[in-house]
């Protein structure tokens, strides 16, 4: 569970995101649970004994990991579904970079055949 700090600078807005530790989270779970499930004075009492490190800490932050909890019974972060995003190795990257500066008219689609890359991914990198 996050918490997130918004905050703007000019025309800017940036968002701070805080990741709770394992530890933080049982404890959540634990006072949650030891004040009759009640998420104000389980908040209240967090802010008391942590003071301004954790001033952000919402009711629905609160009720996220205590909800995941009875869910899962899992205190981690799970991956979010779906195929991960694939990371193109530096070594393709300078490969097909030194290709184009061999022969700069060169097509994406030769470049890609002789670098055994996707079109797509050689566009990418081309483009960047």
């Amino acid at each position: 569970c996050n918490v997130f700090w918004n905050f703007s600078l000019g025309h800017e807005t940036w968002t701070l995101k805080m990741t709770f530790s394992c530890e933080l989270r049982l404890e959540i779970v634990q006072l949650f649970c030891s004040c009759d499930r009640s998420v104000r004075v389980t908040r209240r009492t967090m802010q008391t004994k942590y003071g301004h490190k954790l001033r952000n800490l919402t009711e629905k932050t609160i009720q996220r990991i205590v909800g995941k909890f009875e869910a899962s019974f899992s205190l981690k972060n799970e991956l979010p579904p779906g195929r991960p995003k694939s990371k193109i190795v530096e070594k393709t990257k300078a490969s097909i970079k030194r290709t184009l500066e061999e022969s700069p008219r060169r097509s994406i689609r030769s470049i890609a055949k002789r670098t055994k890359v996707s079109r797509m991914t050689v566009w990418r990198i081309v483009r960047n």
